[in-house]
């Protein structure tokens, strides 16, 4: 079993900013545990990818262990066992045993080798050890299914890269909760039971539906839960007080990204679909004789909106398929468009107001520009933070598990 005694360094940590916390103002988190949110859909972290046309929401519309017994430990510090699968700036697998043995050995460890990467890996092996706490194989795999994959994928085709990573998230974590303990930081019930509240209801079937289908129980997602909790907290806690902004970092702000302040044009519209041809040219011509738009939306329309005649709400440029985008900007106020096909149907749309571009106010943009600077101020001090634990910690990695 090779063994790097070298400390994983913070350049390999750089990129995992505090935008990971459980929340967009927090320093840091590890995924929630995977349910159906209240309120909300079954979205999964990765965004869609459809071919062609993406279609939008609306039819457009939009045990604990003994350490290892050191006559097992490899007697030199072993390099990265497969030297194509290279580690990420700032792991140093340590030095070439080939220097420090005697070149016959080497068909024989090879064989071992071997030998040793066919064999099933115990769920109890040791992945890494964070100062005198041991991180399982077992927790290695709950952390990828919970942040990277599913249980029905498995782990072994996975990205190297991407398994360091994932590594590198159980140890921050460790860390985290380690300096949480030091502090005598913890999650009451009350304030767990409030978070729950928050997310999802636990008694709701979809819910219930979705713990069986990620294998877990109630339990243990109350503790992931939990654990969670206490990583965002411990970190708020600690860098709450050091990233106050000043009134003149603000103004400076402003006076530097005006153009990002502009709020973009908006279209009212009301539309009308129907995916038949021939009703879609009957309506338009009751429409031309003076018929109400928002009767005959309610009455024809196959649409989502079709109950609030057909008013599909504030709209901007980029929420809108270039078509239907090309034959509103055509349109004056309360004017109705002809005919518009696209992969739903036949569209008849109405520009029903129209809110011209304008740029905010000092007042207006404050709130947007101090919670940008105060993540911009949580995020350095977070890898500092990060920096100053990860140091003064000691951190050994187990490649040949990975």
């Amino acid at each position: 079993m090779s063994w790097s005694g070298n400390r994983l360094s913070i350049p390999s940590v750089r990129k995992c900013s505090a935008e990971s916390s459980a929340s967009s103002a927090a320093g840091f988190r590890s995924n929630p545990p995977r349910t159906t949110l209240k309120n909300s859909s079954s979205a999964e972290k990765s965004g869609n990818k459809n071919n062609g046309t993406p279609k939008p929401d609306k039819p457009w519309c939009r045990s604990r262990r003994n350490p290892l017994p050191r006559r097992n430990r490899a007697p030199v510090r072993l390099k990265n066992p497969n030297p194509n699968r290279a580690a990420p700036p700032g792991i140093n697998p340590g030095e070439n045993p080939r220097t420090e043995m005697p070149g016959k050995l080497w068909p024989l460890l090879a064989a071992f080798a071997l030998l040793f990467a066919c064999r099933q890996v115990p769920q109890n092996e040791v992945v890494a050890w964070v100062n005198d706490q041991p991180i399982y194989l077992s927790d290695f795999k709950d952390q990828l299914e919970k942040n990277w994959i599913g249980k029905e994928a498995g782990i072994g085709n996975l990205d190297y890269r991407l398994k360091l990573k994932c590594l590198e998230d159980i140890i921050k974590q460790r860390l985290i909760l380690k300096e949480a303990d030091r502090l005598g930081i913890t999650i009451s019930e009350q304030e767990l039971n409030s978070e729950m509240n928050k997310i999802i209801d636990v008694q709701s079937p979809q819910f219930q539906q979705s713990l069986e289908e990620s294998g877990i129980s109630i339990q243990k997602w109350k503790e992931q839960l939990k654990n969670d909790l206490l990583l965002r907290k411990t970190t708020d806690t600690v860098l709450k007080y050091q990233y106050q902004v000043g009134e003149d970092e603000i103004k400076s702000y402003f006076e530097k990204h005006q153009a990002d302040f502009v709020t973009p044009v908006q279209y009212q519209v009301r539309q009308i679909l129907v995916t038949n041809e021939d009703k879609a040219k009957e309506i338009l011509a009751r429409l031309n004789a003076g018929a109400e738009f928002e009767n005959l939306a309610r009455e024809y329309s196959q649409s989502p909106e079709a109950s609030q005649g057909g008013d599909l709400g504030w709209l901007e440029p980029d929420q809108l398929p270039a078509s239907l985008h090309s034959e509103i900007i055509k349109l004056g106020q309360n004017q109705t468009s002809g005919l518009v096909k696209s992969p739903y149907g036949f569209h008849i749309l109405k520009l029903q107001n129209i809110k011209q571009s304008e740029r905010l106010s000092y007042e207006a943009a404050k709130p947007q520009i101090l919670k940008l600077i105060e993540e911009q101020k949580k995020n350095k001090l977070y890898q500092q933070w990060l920096q100053q634990l990860w140091k003064k910690s000691r951190i050994k990695v187990n490649y040949q598990v990975l």
